[in-house]
């Protein structure tokens, strides 16, 4: 249902670019007739992908960890390395605030960091860390 919604989306608003931050959950079938004037398509994961080829339609992939950018290229797709960044103006913004988070986590956690999540529950274990990312 909601490729399909995605779908019918990109017909009626004829993107020039398109960034496709859910390259393992969306089906390629969405970006099987793009208008005319999409002129890219862009792949951006930062968790391994699997089975999973849908990034082969992409026109670029970006990610955040230099290896997984030799991987793409090794497959064939142009890939560019793109940390994670924001406008340092924004420190301004909220350094106001007054919440306390002693140590957090904000991410992925799922089958494919059994590495992170062990850390995690260590370190649960031994500080008041709050986690607001998703999965597990």
């Amino acid at each position: 249902m909601l490729d399909k919604i995605l779908y019918e989306q990109i017909q009626y608003y004829h993107p020039d670019v398109i960034l496709n931050q859910a390259v393992g959950i969306i089906n390629d079938k969405v970006f099987s007739d793009l208008p005319k004037n999409t002129q890219l398509l862009v792949g951006q994961v930062a968790s391994p992908l699997g089975d999973i080829k849908s990034y082969k339609k992409c026109d670029l992939m970006i990610r955040p960890l230099s290896n997984l950018v030799d991987y793409f290229r090794a497959q064939g797709v142009k890939a560019e390395l793109n940390y994670f960044a924001f406008e340092p103006k924004i420190l301004e913004a909220v350094s106001n605030n007054s919440k306390n988070i002693p140590l957090s986590f904000v991410g992925m956690l799922s089958k494919d960091y059994r590495q992170r999540i062990a850390l995690l529950e260590e370190l649960y274990g031994l500080f008041p860390i709050q986690i607001p990312g998703y999965g597990y």
